[in-house]
């Protein structure tokens, strides 16, 4: 099966992936300069994107934090299985949404494994017992949640949503 495949891939140590559109509520912005900051003072981790190209505001910030030495990697939008290897490969997925109707992102980050730091808002533990919580309005607060991941080795994030999933399934399928 491909996707067992995939979960085989090795992590990488301190990778942050954010797998996400680049809409205002998802917070790039506060995400990029918390994660700047958390480098600075550990000198540790990689923070991975998937902005589109035509979000050249974001493409420029992005530019100048890897100008400054700051291993943010942008890789563009991706095919399923391109985020499947990049969830496989990441150590974490770090989650700073302001606003959310589900969280996907979040159920197949804990399918591969990774540990899961996001806002502590109301969407995220409907559907996860995350590793991390931060304030997602305040820059600090994530870049607390990145530097204590490194320092750290938090608990793995669990679904609570798990023992509904075929429901989802046939819901989705059937919608």
């Amino acid at each position: 099966n491909e996707l067992e495949k995939i979960k085989l891939v090795e992590k990488k140590k301190n990778k942050f992936s954010y797998i996400s559109f680049s809409y205002d509520y998802k917070n790039h912005t506060r995400l990029i300069k918390a994660f700047s900051a958390a480098y600075e003072k550990c000198q540790k981790g990689e923070l991975h994107l998937t902005v589109d190209n035509n979000n050249k505001k974001l493409i420029r910030m992005i530019n100048l934090y890897r100008d400054k030495g700051i291993p943010v990697h942008n890789h563009g939008i991706l095919d399923s299985k391109q985020v499947s290897k990049l969830y496989a490969s990441s150590e974490y997925l770090i989650f700073p949404s302001t606003m959310e109707s589900f969280g996907l992102p979040l159920i197949e980050a804990i399918y591969y494994q990774c540990k899961v730091l996001v806002s502590d808002l109301p969407f995220a533990t409907t559907v996860c017992r995350p590793s991390l919580k931060f304030n997602p309005y305040d820059e600090l607060s994530i870049a607390d949640a990145i530097i204590s991941s490194i320092n750290s080795n938090p608990k793995k994030s669990k679904l609570i949503i798990q023992d509904q999933t075929p429901d989802l399934i046939k819901l989705l399928l059937n919608a």
